[in-house]
């Protein structure tokens, strides 16, 4: 059973008063506040310049000829990309996403290794097999990353690609065969192994690099199986690989604050861009403002080409967005994106028998249960119970699970294991997801353990990353921009639409967020007991983002200069009708950024028309 079903006093995240309902919860759960993994309580304040050195070479941007090649052989192998799950993963790696070291670095800060989550002052949130599939275009199903070649014709396949990746050596004199030559020997040559090549150069770039701008022959397997429409579980290799580096990334940092070292200089080859589009998705304050989607283009579009905002404060943005944190981003409505990949509008009761079971639930199932994760070399713990509300579930508190890391056999027979469940729950894609009043009893425990614990870590030594940008967190609204009116209405009401529900009492209960031991909140500039009231106003259905994404702004790839492309006429048109429903806090927060965007010069004349007919 991955879900446990029963009634329980619920109150919201951001505090409200508790009301009993009928709640979902993720399993294992556990009543009992002592015997559960508590999360880490290492934190770190700031390193020294030049402290720590991170090299992210996992994350490469597309050769100016990927995108030519992937157009080139996209017409007659598309069908064979979507079969193995892969289309959206390879169209994914021709957009550029600049990097933002200083908030990968920030966000490495708050990784608990013990429970492989971020562990922020409000609450605990994960990159998830969801976030890969989504963001990275990834299968959650399929056969192993480890699979091996078997038939005939695949062996002859790979001792081809074994003979060629040695003449491409010989023929440079080089002791690796490079990304560019690789390209030059394969791209256009009609050869009967240029699809695999192009698959081998894709996973060796993109997916799995082992070494910087080198194709590697440990991926020619899967390239080959891949190549006739084979289905291979990228999603939960990937993911294990970005839990291995962020805990390698911690361990550095926390060294470098506990005075163990005084210089470090580590290399990850994790695909790091995918965590930091995770963060871009739910820490809206933090990202670009993202580009609008244009039809049948993946997620991961909304970002391509765009630069991190200047003068955004990122510690103080990951410790204060308790409220504003997006649990659900991929459920809200947007414009060209289908969101019907595991989102329904209304809860449903469904049967899961392995002789016939939906692809796309058993996706999202996978996404659900306790697992290990098998990577390419490496084996990792995946605890999505303690995120349930990323997956519109409640949250109970967590409990331990005692997993020792297997070999990669028993870790992929366990991920394997076929769902079988007679009333497996999908939560309506608007509900908002609440915590147990028990929740919040022992998230404040934890964090008054994590309080105290801090003395093991030097405070006196300022850290400062690299690419740190000083500044003060930019005012932001939620990014629930893209939600009609009717849903907003219905999303705010839905939680409380339960059958039988009983309020409590009338009395506000504080949520983790709202908690007393939340010393964090004092430094946000927000009172500890603030009224519901702001929760609800910044519940608002348009965003400045929505202004500028119309206008789609593009960096420029050599110098990241802000390109101006004007408004067609028809997205006037709705981004003027759309603010009709906005309520007045958000239209002054709108056009305090407008205000601010047009005095850096980055809005676009008819930006500018837009901003004086909502004044």
């Amino acid at each position: 059973m991955i879900m446990e079903e029963r009634e329980e006093f619920m109150v919201p995240f951001n505090g409200g008063i508790p009301t009993l309902r009928r709640a979902h919860f993720l399993k294992p759960v556990t009543n009992n506040l002592t015997k559960t993994l508590s999360v880490s309580g290492k934190t770190i304040s700031k390193l020294n310049e030049g402290q720590l050195k991170v090299d992210f070479r996992g994350r490469k941007y597309p050769q100016k000829r990927w995108k030519k090649w992937v157009d080139q052989l996209r017409p007659q192998y598309q069908y064979i990309w979507k079969k193995a799950g892969i289309f959206e993963g390879i169209v994914v790696s021709t957009y550029k996403i600049f990097r933002d070291n200083g908030l990968l670095i920030k966000l490495a800060e708050k990784w608990s290794e013990e429970t492989n989550t971020f562990v922020f002052p409000w609450g605990e949130a994960t990159v998830t097999l969801e976030d890969m599939t989504v963001l990275g275009g990834y299968s959650v199903l399929g056969e192993s990353v480890l699979i091996s070649v078997e038939r005939e014709d695949s062996v002859e396949k790979q001792e081809s690609l074994n003979r060629a990746y040695r003449d491409v050596r010989l023929k440079m004199n080089l002791p690796v065969a490079t990304d560019t030559v690789w390209m030059d020997h394969f791209m256009g040559s009609n050869d009967r192994l240029e699809h695999e090549a192009f698959l081998s150069l894709w996973l060796s770039r993109f997916v799995f690099p082992i070494k910087y701008g080198v194709v590697g022959n440990h991926v020619f397997p899967l390239a080959i199986h891949l190549s006739v429409g084979i289905q291979i579980a990228l999603a939960p290799a990937v993911l294990a690989s970005i839990y291995r580096d962020l805990t390698l990334l911690k361990h550095s940092i926390v060294d470098l604050a506990q005075k163990k070292r005084d210089k470090s200089r580590v290399t990850v080859w994790a695909p790091f861009q995918l965590v930091q589009l995770w963060a871009w998705e739910r820490f809206p304050s933090l990202g670009p403002i993202p580009n609008a989607l244009k039809c049948e283009e993946p997620r991961a579009a909304r970002w391509h080409r765009l630069r991190k905002p200047k003068g955004n404060d990122i510690m103080k943005g990951l410790d204060c967005s308790g409220k504003t944190f997006q649990w659900r981003p991929y459920t809200t409505v947007l414009r060209n994106w289908d969101f019907s990949k595991f989102y329904w509008e209304n809860e449903e009761y469904v049967v899961l028998v392995e002789s016939n079971v939906d692809m796309k639930l058993d996706s999202f199932a996978r996404c659900l249960r306790l697992s290990e994760l098998v990577g390419m070399d490496c084996v990792e713990h995946y605890f999505p119970h303690r995120v349930a509300m990323q997956f519109g579930l409640d949250q109970d508190i967590p409990g331990h699970v005692c997993m020792s890391n297997q070999s990669p056999r028993i870790a992929w027979d366990d991920y394997i294991r076929p769902i079988t469940y007679s009333g497996f729950y999908i939560p309506p894609r608007l509900l908002e997801s609440d915590v147990t009043t028990k929740y919040v009893e022992w998230w404040n425990q934890t964090t008054v353990v994590a309080e105290n614990s801090k003395e093991i870590v030097a405070k006196d030594r300022m850290v400062e990353v690299e690419d740190h940008i000083e500044g003060t967190i930019e005012t932001h609204i939620d990014e629930d921009d893209e939600l009609t009116i009717a849903e907003a209405m219905r999303r705010r009401k839905m939680h409380l639409n339960v059958e039988n529900d009983i309020v409590v009492n009338q009395t506000p209960f504080s949520g983790p967020e709202n908690s007393s031991s939340s010393a964090v909140l004092g430094k946000c500039g927000k009172k500890r007991g603030e009224d519901m009231n702001l929760n609800k106003q910044r519940r608002t259905l348009v965003d400045a983002v929505e202004i500028v994404t119309e206008a789609g702004n593009l960096a420029k790839e050599e110098n990241g200069e802000m390109s101006e492309a004007k408004l067609e006429e028809g997205n006037v048109e709705l981004a003027t009708s759309r603010v009709l429903g906005i309520e007045l806090e958000a239209r002054v927060k709108i056009l305090e950024r407008i205000i601010g965007l047009s005095k850096a010069g980055k809005l676009v004349p008819d930006a500018e028309k837009i901003a004086k007919m909502r004044s």
